[in-house]
């Protein structure tokens, strides 16, 4: 698969496209986010691409930017969808210096409520997608941003997939928002969910960004 980034300043939104390589199933899967945070770090691009589009990724995943990503991130991304065989390409030795944040993103992926913001968190924002939104709307410890994707908490199945579509997306506006951490409201309570979010805590972490969540085993 081949991914690209692109921002569509006529109607002030950005696209990550995917193309399907020799080997794809057929894919419709672009995302589309009612936005334009600036792109500034490709390695935290090829992970948030991986978090989005973990559903329909496997065998080769190129990514249509500039230098691609660091091989170290090319390490952490195979490692997070293992055992699915996932070859990144291009991959570059030239480090890139991950930029450090402030700020701790609240997302709930109930559209309908607010998120649970620690008010002893004087560094506390809440950050919200919200399915078929004609926009975006920012204030000083807020941002809402309209999507194509929904949050799916109602279906078991998909849940794990919305959860990371979210993430990934949060991880775009990182350097925007100056983001350092993002807590999930909520209790994941599926085992294999937990697995998976454990896996993004690592994935995440190699580009300098925190994940938070609860979760308890259901006995």
């Amino acid at each position: 698969m081949n991914i690209k980034y692109e921002i569509d300043s006529k109607n002030k939104k950005t696209l990550i496209k995917c193309f399907e390589t020799n080997y794809d199933a057929t894919v419709n899967s672009n995302i589309s986010i009612m936005s334009s945070p600036r792109l500034r770090n490709d390695d935290r691009f090829a992970v948030a691409a991986s978090l989005m589009l973990s559903d329909v990724i496997s065998g080769e995943l190129i990514l249509d930017t500039d230098f691609g990503c660091s091989s170290y991130i090319a390490t952490a991304i195979q490692s997070f969808f293992s055992p699915v065989n996932v070859i990144v390409s291009p991959q570059s030795l030239t480090p890139i210096k991950q930029p450090i944040g402030s700020y701790t993103a609240y997302m709930s992926l109930d559209e309908s409520l607010d998120c649970n913001i620690d008010r002893s968190d004087k560094f506390g924002m809440s950050l919200k997608f919200v399915m078929g939104g004609a926009g975006s709307l920012y204030s000083e410890n807020s941002a809402v941003i309209g999507v194509n994707f929904s949050s799916n908490i109602d279906n078991p199945t998909d849940e794990i997939h919305s959860v990371l579509r979210h993430i990934g997306a949060a991880l775009i506006f990182a350097d925007d928002l100056q983001i350092a951490a993002i807590k999930l409201d909520g209790n994941f309570t599926s085992k294999q969910s937990v697995i998976i979010l454990k896996k993004a805590q690592k994935l995440l972490a190699a580009v300098h960004l925190k994940l938070i969540f609860n979760h308890f085993d259901k006995r």
